[in-house]
Formats: structure tokens, C-alpha cells, sequence
């Protein structure tokens, strides 16, 4: 697009699932070996399910009591951070650090409990959420590689 604004694309998986989804960032000052940028992208997840759910926390030495479905969801992403372009000539490699949250779109979980058990407790339901639920807070570091025209010129 520019040296300012990018389009970017990626695939990945997590606890929740595989993820598909596309982008953009705007470069405050691309020309500077380290840039500010600022994000957003949208990401589709199909989800996940029959992950097995028990009532301790441990896979060790309880029983499951049901099953945890993680539906599909779309997650917007907002995000921020710097990107580092090493070397003295441009190049088409940064690196990049980025924090930033994701909000669901959709509220993608649920439980299927065998018959003779309750629902699992408040703290194995934090547990999972924390774990299998897409979105959130984000700290992450990312490569990122140019097809189009080069970042620093």
C-alpha cells in the first residue's frame, strides 16, 4: 500500500483453535530503523470441541465431569508497538513488539455436563476461560517480512 500503511494476513493455532485473519498497521515514522505503529485485525476462529473439563484443575488424578465447547468466533484486535528494522541499508525484515486486546464477538463457550455431576466450580471456570477463550490481552513479538516495495528508503 505505502510505507506508512500495510495489509498483512496470518494463520495460527492456540488452545482455542486454529485462527485466520487479516490486518493492517499504520507506521508512524517507517523511514526510522524503529518505528511506533499502531493495528487492527480481525480474526476468525472455527473453534474447538470435546475438550474434556474436570472439576480440579489437574488432568492428574480427577475424572471428567463433561465437556467444553469452544464455538466459532470473530475476534477484533487492537493493537500497538514498535518495529525494529536491523542494518544500515533498508531492508524488508522487521522485528516487531506489540501489546494490544482482542474483543470477541460473540460469547463461544459452553459446557456439556455428563449426567450425576454439576457444573464445574468458579475457579475451574476462570481457569478455562483464561486458557481456551480467544481475545484478550495481548503481549506478543512478531516477524515481519515485505513482499511490496522496501520499508526504509
Amino acid at each position: 500500500m505505502s510505507r506508512k500503511l500495510d495489509l498483512n494476513a496470518g494463520i495460527g493455532t492456540g488452545f482455542s483453535g486454529n485462527k485466520f485473519g487479516l490486518g493492517t498497521r499504520y507506521f508512524v515514522v517507517p523511514e526510522h530503523r524503529i518505528s511506533p505503529y499502531f493495528g487492527l485485525n480481525v480474526v476468525y476462529s472455527p473453534g474447538q470441541r470435546d475438550i474434556s473439563v474436570d472439576n480440579n484443575n489437574t488432568r492428574l488424578s480427577s475424572r471428567p465431569i463433561g465437556t467444553l465447547d469452544v464455538r466459532p468466533t470473530t475476534v477484533v484486535h487492537l493493537r500497538s508497538g514498535l518495529r525494529w528494522q536491523p542494518g544500515k541499508q533498508p531492508g524488508r525484515v522487521g522485528v516487531l513488539g506489540t501489546i494490544g486486546y482482542g474483543i470477541r464477538t460473540s460469547k463461544p463457550f459452553r459446557y456439556t455436563i455428563y449426567e450425576g455431576y454439576e457444573e464445574p466450580n468458579s475457579s475451574t471456570k476462570l481457569a478455562n476461560r483464561i486458557l481456551f477463550l480467544p481475545g484478550g490481552l495481548e503481549l506478543s513479538m512478531g516477524l515481519s517480512i515485505g513482499l511490496g516495495q522496501k520499508m526504509r528508503e
